[in-house]
């Protein structure tokens, strides 16, 4: 869950394969992306150890361009995730970074040819999860991305 406009809500569903996300300006509306919409993609791949501290985390950073864009990834090890439920998530090459930071991230720049977008964490909040969270939530409608 975030504050922002866009994919202010997100769950990812291993079983499906499917990233579902809400946008507040269509609030109906239940987006999803299929994460073998696009399959793995050549990328190469940097890391800088020790690059930011973030919310008091210690992040290291990872980079991968493409031909059509760069994404650096700012992630700390102490916020583990398991990549086994990612893998055969191939869309933007989600199980590769998966695979590489076992974390989730706090800063994300994207970089293409025309514009740079930058998402970067603002708090953690650590809460107990029931299985209920993980309910994909109806809505009027549902549309894939």
């Amino acid at each position: 869950i975030t504050d922002s406009e866009y994919m202010n809500y997100i769950l990812y569903n291993p079983n499906e394969n499917k990233l579902y996300f809400t946008d507040k300006l269509l609030p109906k509306t239940l987006f999803f992306y299929k994460g073998d919409k696009l399959p793995n993609t050549k990328i190469v791949y940097k890391i800088f150890k020790n690059a930011e501290t973030i919310l008091g985390h210690i992040c290291n950073k990872l980079v991968y361009k493409t031909e059509k864009y760069e994404i650096a990834f700012y992630y700390s090890k102490d916020l583990k995730i398991d990549p086994k439920y990612f893998k055969n998530f191939t869309y933007l090459n989600k199980n590769k970074n998966t695979e590489i930071m076992k974390s989730i991230f706090l800063k994300q720049i994207v970089t293409t040819k025309n514009y740079i977008a930058t998402t970067v964490a603002s708090k953690i909040i650590f809460v107990k999860i029931s299985d209920k969270e993980f309910i994909k939530p109806l809505h009027e409608i549902i549309k894939e991305q």
